[in-house]
């Protein structure tokens, strides 16, 4: 199924014959344009852009997921959606959730393929076993619930803080925007941010414990 319609039919939920209409046109264009022979004029990409809301180059590409999601979130902020329903912002919420999950998976799905140009076969072999193992133990970890999902936002942070660090030590910003192998000292120190970022959440943790528990005492004990 091609974008236009996907559009016409998942989105707008119009036969050919009610968008032929709605756009003042004749019924054989929109079979015209949907069979891609031929193509939407500019004109008519305008105007379904700013009756959509759908951004023009939607209407005539090969769709993913994440364009779909971007297709009907789009759709939601259009004159042809009406905001009676309670649920409609909860929706958005929704979708907007969704496109971030897209493109997280995307980037990983980028990083775990190693897109490179280095040709040598057993290079790239054993950069992709990394890779996948990398990703595998983070998984493993976030199933285990061994941590809480805040400490291990925090371990991430603490490796972003390390990354800005030696990013500006090294002048590396590149279009990559990869980080060249640090010294033994620098992962020391990367190390040492980590634990450090970690340990004073785990310290605030506690102590946020520790005040509801004596505030529980407080006020409730005989």
């Amino acid at each position: 199924m091609n974008s236009f319609k996907y559009i016409r039919t998942k989105i707008l939920d119009k036969t050919m014959d009610e968008l032929a209409d709605l756009l003042n046109v004749s019924k054989q264009s929109i079979y015209m344009w949907e069979s891609g022979k031929k193509k939407i004029p500019e004109k008519r990409l305008e105007e379904l852009s700013s009756l959509t809301g759908i951004p023009a180059n939607y209407f005539q590409k090969e769709l993913t997921e994440l364009d779909k999601n971007v297709i009907e979130r789009s759709y939601l902020d259009s004159p042809l959606v009406c905001d009676l329903s309670p649920y409609a912002d909860s929706y958005r919420e929704m979708l907007d959730t969704q496109r971030d999950e897209l493109v997280t998976m995307d980037k990983i799905k980028k990083v775990i393929s190693n897109i490179t140009d280095n040709e040598n076969p057993d290079e790239y072999n054993y950069q992709y076993k990394n890779n996948v193992e990398l990703f595998d133990r983070f998984t493993n970890i976030v199933e285990s619930g061994a941590f809480d999902k805040r400490t291990l936002f925090e371990i991430l942070r603490g490796l972003e803080l390390c990354f800005f660090d030696l990013a500006k030590k090294y002048e590396i910003w590149g279009e990559s925007n990869s980080m060249k192998s640090s010294s033994i000292e620098d992962t020391r120190e990367l190390t040492q941010k980590i634990h450090k970022v970690v340990s004073e959440h785990i310290a605030e943790e506690k102590q946020k414990n520790e005040d509801a528990i004596q505030w529980v005492k407080d006020n409730f004990s005989d």
